[in-house]
């Protein structure tokens, strides 16, 4: 599967919420070393974007950080990959924030 990195050097990213990130069953998702996957919900502005845009990324971790919402976040190792599945497809976002 290929992912594409992301400069975010020239974004500002603002902390909205994290929830834990579902799979088709309804229950929460976790990669192959049975980790829990996070979704993290983040404002994502820069100066060429006229307007912000939310920004919806996949963290797998065990603990959940603890932000308070509307925090300035860094997003670090942010990258893109296309998926496909049941003849659906999209653009999933990975990070470290």
């Amino acid at each position: 599967m290929q992912t594409l990195p992301i400069n975010t050097a020239a974004m500002d990213f603002t902390f909205l919420a994290i929830v834990p990130k579902l799979d088709q069953n309804q229950v929460q998702a976790r990669n192959k070393d049975n980790v829990p996957k996070w979704e993290v919900q983040l404002l994502m502005s820069s100066e060429a974007e006229r307007r912000p845009e939310v920004l919806a990324l996949t963290l797998t971790t065990n603990t959940p950080p603890e932000i308070g919402a509307m925090t300035p976040v860094m997003v670090e190792n942010l990258i893109a990959r296309h998926w496909e599945n049941n003849g659906r497809s999209g653009i999933a976002f990975l990070s470290l924030i």
